[in-house]
């Protein structure tokens, strides 16, 4: 993928893409030097077993935002039923740059010139025993907010997330390619695209699990966890590889 670089600065997070495209996130709160528990969220969908960038509070809440290979990943604990429902990051995007939701729940950024560069995916939240809670995306203006529903009866804490990845739109262009012109290769990722329900889809997943761990036995073992014994006949394609996971 292209050359990212995450770091803070406040509240901010700011990613560097190929070198000429700056974008930025301002998670809301003050600053905090806890961070999110990140020990109730399934390991599958966790792309960073560092450290955070930053951590905020936010009423009862607290916000940790990750560097992960594809851009960052800022994860949201919800306490109790008492805490805020809703969660409302500031972009600060390049000129002629803008955010829409797209129609998978994920929230797509486009460049002056009306070219992805990046995207924030399909936001997930899970309970304390691990099932999944409603979350949705909300873009207002050069606002992304996150929107969580609970119930005064849920497990608590709540893990939720927004996470992006930028330069993401070479990666699945390159799976596509490899899809349409080679027949070897179409056969064997059907089934995994069937499950999942595209290859866009399928690929965040499988980013996700391989991001999720430091070393590289690891990473193949998430990956072989998350998607099957299919992952590695993927990866092993260096176009997929070179695209998707270096």
């Amino acid at each position: 993928m292209a050359s990212r670089v995450s770091h803070s600065n406040v509240n901010e997070v700011e990613t560097l893409v190929a070198d000429t495209f700056v974008a930025s996130m301002s998670l809301p709160g003050e600053r905090t030097s806890e961070s999110v528990n990140k020990s109730t969220v399934p390991l599958e969908v966790l792309e960073s077993s560092d450290d955070p960038l930053v951590s905020t509070e936010y009423g009862e809440s607290i916000i940790s935002s990750y560097a992960t290979a594809a851009g960052n990943q800022t994860l949201i604990e919800i306490p109790s039923a008492s805490a805020a429902r809703s969660y409302e990051f500031d972009l600060e995007l390049p000129d002629g740059a803008s955010a829409s939701l797209d129609s998978d729940g994920s929230v797509i950024i486009v460049d002056a010139a009306d070219r992805e560069v990046g995207r924030y995916f399909a936001p997930w939240a899970f309970d304390a025993h691990g099932d999944e809670v409603e979350t949705w995306f909300e873009v207002v203006g050069d606002k992304l907010i996150q929107h969580v529903k609970f119930a005064e009866n849920s497990a608590f804490p709540i893990v939720a997330d927004p996470s992006s990845a930028w330069g993401w739109t070479v990666c699945v262009a390159t799976v596509t390619a490899e899809v349409a012109g080679n027949a070897f290769v179409a056969a064997k990722l059907y089934k995994v695209i069937q499950r999942f329900g595209s290859i866009r889809r399928t690929m965040q997943i499988m980013v996700r699990a391989w991001n999720s761990s430091t070393n590289t036995a690891g990473k193949w073992a998430a990956v072989r966890n998350a998607v099957g014994g299919t992952a590695a006949e993927i990866i092993g394609i260096d176009a997929v590889k070179n695209a998707c996971f270096d």
